[in-house]
């Protein structure tokens, strides 16, 4: 009689010490904080490169949105034509100033809207070793207070292949993109 005691007590004192060490179904999981979406418009690029004007701005701006698309931070289904759109309403025209940018961004519901700029484009070199070379600069406005509250200047640059001679047009797109991706990764990590 006292051995079951004994052995009823020791049960219970290891199931009480398990208790403690594993976790109890009511827990939930830690989960990181997940950072702000933001929805943003993505004005037009202006070209001040000199080079291939309004095709190279449109370029540039594509590139930044479908980077900004692949990030879980920022929200760009704000589309070139509702941007035109209420532009034409609001009577707006490109270039657009810091005032133009929040107006636009609050008829839109935007959270922020970004601006940018192609600032230069080089190509060097011959034959398989030619590169390009493009600096993007990015701004983002916040829409309520007309303030920068992002940005980057990043220079992308193509690269070198063996047996392969890619034409001027091919160097420059791909210096647009890798540009593009850097300054969307600056944005993102600040």
């Amino acid at each position: 009689m006292q051995s079951r005691a004994i052995r009823s007590l020791c049960y219970a004192l290891v199931l009480a010490l398990l208790s403690t060490l594993a976790p109890t179904p009511m827990t939930a999981p830690a989960s990181a904080q997940l950072m702000p979406t933001y929805a943003v418009g993505v004005a037009d690029f202006i070209n001040e490169s000199g080079v291939q004007g309004e095709l190279l701005s449109r370029l540039a701006t594509d590139a930044v949105v479908v980077e900004m698309s692949k990030t879980n931070r920022y929200d760009v289904s704000i589309t070139r034509s509702m941007m035109k759109s209420k532009m034409d309403e609001l009577g707006l025209h490109a270039p657009l100033t810091k005032l133009d940018l929040v107006r636009l961004g609050e008829a839109l519901s935007a959270d922020a809207m970004l601006e940018g700029s192609l600032k230069s484009v080089q190509l060097a070199g011959s034959g398989p070793t030619r590169r390009a070379s493009v600096t993007l600069i990015c701004q983002m406005v916040d829409q309520a207070s007309g303030e920068i509250i992002n940005g980057a200047v990043q220079t992308g640059q193509s690269s070198a292949r063996v047996g392969y001679t890619p034409d001027d047009n091919t160097l420059i797109a791909e210096a647009i993109n890798a540009a593009a991706f850097l300054c969307v990764k600056t944005m993102v990590d600040y």
